[in-house]
Order: structure tokens, then sequence, then C-alpha cells
């Protein structure tokens, strides 16, 4: 099951609205006016798909990148490409908390380190935004594929090496990410995906029957997370397989019909960035009522994704 460039970017778009969403209804409250959106499970949902699809995506694209150029820039891009506008935007976002005397990054003896690693985005407790754990994690994330597929040459046992490694911090990763156990299988399984998309095998007659597995594992795990929302298991397999789904509807609709989404997956991650500071770090949504708080979400999202196509056109140009 390879998955192209465009088909990439279309996942990334609907994985970034689904965390938007998600935060929309926690955060802000914004569809209290809107019953038929309006839902818990929904939001569980939502959140568990975005956050698995971009973690599934990375680990996918690592070891595409990996076994089709190595190493040799590998580290030079995960910097310019991620860290670099990331880094630039925190100091931004932490200039303004300064300006506005911000609770949130008071600091007390000793505390500078912190904020440093707050505004290089490698603090899993991130007081100036939050959301930036995933940014720390991800970080783990490619240490981890660095390690093992750098000095391990064979790919098989750098692969089940990796896996087994990951099985034995998964106790101990929620408690420096907080949630993350929900989406730990996520970025393994991009890579193992990838993996065997890479044995032709796999692309002959065998690839409808796979398919039709998948839609089946798919439609039943759904259930299963639906009905049984407290088992822990049945949530880390229905967030694998709510991506899944995803995946497997734009193969079959096709990029054709889908690819002006796509335009939001090239600039999926600068909309992560800007996400949390410009629709709910500084705005108090409990002042408005349920409709305003719908406006007002409204208005803070198209902000926010102008202002993402903008960092885009000017990380581009600088490229």
């Amino acid at each position: 099951m390879s998955i192209s460039r465009e088909e990439s970017k279309i996942l990334k778009a609907i994985a970034i609205m689904s965390v938007i969403f998600a935060h929309g209804y926690g955060w802000a409250g914004a569809f209290a006016c809107v019953p038929i959106i309006n839902s818990r499970r929904l939001l569980t949902f939502f959140v568990q798909c975005g956050l698995t699809l971009f973690l599934f995506l990375s680990g996918y694209g690592v070891y595409h990148s990996y076994s089709e150029k190595g190493f040799g820039a590998y580290w030079n891009n995960k910097i310019d490409k991620v860290f670099v506008p990331a880094t630039i935007i925190q100091l931004v976002w932490c200039l303004v908390l300064f300006l506005c005397n911000s609770k949130s990054l008071v600091l007390g003896e000793g505390e500078w380190y912190e904020l440093f690693l707050d505004i290089i985005c490698v603090n899993p407790h991130n007081r100036a935004d939050g959301t930036m754990w995933f940014l720390s994690f991800l970080l783990f994330c490619y240490l981890s594929f660095y390690f093992f597929f750098r000095f391990i040459h064979n790919k098989k046992a750098a692969l089940m090496l990796l896996i087994v490694y990951w099985m034995i911090l998964s106790p101990i990763m929620p408690r420096i990410w907080v949630d993350v156990q929900y989406y730990i299988p996520a970025f393994v399984m991009g890579i193992i995906v990838a993996f065997v998309s890479k044995i032709r095998i796999f692309h002959l007659r065998k690839r409808s029957l796979f398919y039709i597995i998948l839609l089946l594992a798919v439609v039943i795990s759904l259930y299963l997370v639906f009905l049984f929302r407290k088992n822990y298991v049945v949530d880390v397999v229905g967030g694998l397989c709510s991506a899944f789904l995803f995946i497997l509807l734009v193969k079959l609709i096709g990029t054709g019909y889908l690819r002006h989404i796509g335009y939001f997956g090239g600039i999926s991650f600068y909309i992560y960035l800007l996400e949390y500071k410009v629709m709910f770090g500084a705005v108090d949504y409990t002042r408005y009522s349920d409709a305003g708080r719908l406006l007002l979400f409204t208005v803070l999202f198209a902000i926010t994704i102008i202002l993402s196509f903008v960092v885009d056109a000017i990380m581009r140009r600088n490229a």
C-alpha cells in the first residue's frame, strides 16, 4: 500500500482539520449551537484520528526517504523543514506572551533553560504552547528511527529491534507525554507499512484482497470503539483503523477529486504551529454566546489558514 505525495498531502489536510475540530470542541465550545457535531465521542474520534494520521505519515515518510536517499540529508531536512520554522514562530509567540505579561511564562530561579526548551519546541510540557508536545515526541521518533536504521544495516533486524524497543518504552512514554499512549503505535506502524510496500510481490494480485481485509478491520474496529470506549486496546486499534479508513477512502476516491484539499495538506505543519497561538492562546471564548463562539472560531480559523499560506510562501522563498 504505497502512498503518493499527493495522497499524503490530502491525508495531512484531513489530519489537521480533525485536530482543529477537536480543539474547537474541547477548548472553545465552538459547536454548542450545532448539536449534531457537539459530541464528546466525535471529539475523541477526530483527535485520535488526526494525531494517529500525522504520526503514521511521519513514520511512512521517514522510511521512504531513508530507503531512497539514505541518511545523507536526514537531519538537515528535519531541522530546516520542521524545527527552524517551529522555533521562529515559537520565539515570536513567547515575545508576545512576555509583552502581555502572560502568567504562563512566569519564570522562577533557574528556569530559563525551560524557556529555551519551550522556544526550540523540545519540551514535552511546553508552557507557551501546550500543543508543542507533539514536536518533542516527533523528535524522539526521529532519533529512535535514526539510531536503529543508521547503525544496524540489516533493515529487517533494525525494524524488529525498533518494534521491541517501542514496546519496552510504551509504559514509560505517557509519563513524559500526556495521553501519548493512544498514539504510540502509529509511527512504527507507518514504518512497517512503508517497509512492506517496498516488497514487490505486495503490489501484485493480493492488493484487492488487502483492501477488502483492511476495510473489514476498519469497520469492526470503529464499531468496537463506539461500543467499548473505556478499553485502551480498542482506543489504540480504533485510532489506527480510523486513520486507515481515511487512507482507504483517499485511495478509492482518487486524488483527482480531492486535489484541492491537498493545498491545505501542503501547509498543514504551519497550521499546526499557528493554530493554538491564533485561535485559542489569546482568546477567551467563555465571554461569547454559543453562536458567537462558533463565529469567532470560524474567523480565527480563516486567519490561521491565511497566515499559514504566508509563512509557507516566506519559507519557500528563503529555502
